[in-house]
């Protein structure tokens, strides 16, 4: 079963041989695990928004038409998972932030603060990162889906739901972002040697 296509993977999960979505996600999973660590920043994040994209792609598989391909499916549904995450740290931040103020200590879990943390081996990678997170999040998905996902704009279009030009104007735009964001930190970093 392992060289089938998605198609014939996702007519075998549909009639009921749930083999053919398991191979689905192992063919996906990684995939998608990355692709949501870059746009939500924290591993721990995008391994739940992939648990929970997978699970509910599994339970809605018998309506999947296959007008899109599974993987642009899943990705639009983790991609709908991370928005309301999103909505509800809103409100956890607000309880946070009050929290705070009240003099709570919060534990500091960036991965800088640990002491084993090695600067050296992840110093582009964090500065990539740290350049893709400052981004507003519409630029840094399509710039994720485009350039690390390499899919094509028409796929774009479909998971981010918006027209063709609209995503290529977004990638563009995203593409100019990043280089002046990468070009300002190295010149901070730069003054500060």
């Amino acid at each position: 079963m392992q060289t089938l296509t998605d198609h014939e993977l996702i007519q075998a999960a549909q009639t009921g041989h749930a083999e053919g979505y398991t191979l689905l996600v192992r063919r996906y999973e990684q995939r998608l695990f990355r692709s949501m660590t870059r746009i939500v920043g924290s591993p721990e994040d995008a391994e739940d928004i992939c648990q929970e994209a997978f699970t509910r792609a599994w339970r809605a598989l018998p309506s999947f038409r296959g007008e899109s391909q599974f993987y642009s499916w899943v990705f639009r549904i983790a991609l709908n998972l991370l928005h309301s995450m999103k909505r509800r740290r809103k409100v956890a931040q607000s309880l946070d932030a009050m929290r705070e103020s009240m003099g709570d200590d919060l534990e500091d879990t960036h991965p800088e603060s640990d002491p084993t943390y090695s600067l050296g081996v992840v110093d582009q990678q964090r500065m990539v990162q740290g350049a893709l997170a400052s981004m507003e999040e519409v630029f840094r998905t399509v710039l994720v889906l485009t350039d690390l996902e390499e899919l094509s704009y028409e796929e774009i279009a479909k998971i981010v739901d918006c027209p063709v030009g609209t995503v290529r104007s977004r990638i563009h735009r995203a593409r100019q972002e990043l280089r002046l964001r990468l070009e300002r930190q190295l010149k901070q970093e730069q003054r500060a040697c």
